[in-house]
């Protein structure tokens, strides 16, 4: 009968257990830089994402909101060598793909499609227009039209 009891248990704590999900949602991308400030005007006042308070109290280290409590974090670093790929990026989108490129224009801010071509929007397979640009220390940013419900 113990022994009965106990797998009964057993079975009952292994479901438990497997049924049991793990969820993990996207929180923050970090980025070292070479000059914070340099990368502050940029994030600030061409991607005009809003600065956050930081818990900690460092000239070097600013944050940003992306909106639904997602954030960029910058984080100056001595000696940096960055190396860059157009496939190592994050994604932005906006409400006007054509609104935002004039913009970039304006600001001449140079942006390329996705095989490299120079002032040129792309269009994706799903049917989503899309950009690429960079920001001061070389970090690729794919601006898009995604429309989300």
């Amino acid at each position: 009968m113990k022994k009965c009891f106990l797998i009964a248990v057993l079975v009952a704590f292994s479901k438990n257990i497997q049924s049991q999900e793990v969820i993990a949602a996207f929180d923050h991308h970090a980025l070292a830089v070479k000059n914070v400030e340099v990368s502050v005007d940029f994030y600030k006042n061409i991607l005009q994402l809003k600065p956050i308070n930081t818990p900690v109290d460092n000239p070097l280290i600013k944050w940003f909101s992306l909106g639904n409590n997602l954030q960029i974090h910058l984080i100056q670093t001595e000696d940096l060598d960055i190396k860059t790929h157009k496939a190592n990026h994050f994604s932005l989108h906006v409400k006007d793909i054509g609104e935002f490129v004039d913009y970039l224009q304006v600001k001449q801010i140079p942006f390329w499609d996705w095989v490299g071509n120079a002032q040129k929007i792309a269009l994706r397979p799903d049917g989503v227009q899309q950009v690429y640009i960079q920001d001061p220390d070389g970090y690729w940013i794919e601006i898009n039209d995604a429309k989300y419900n």
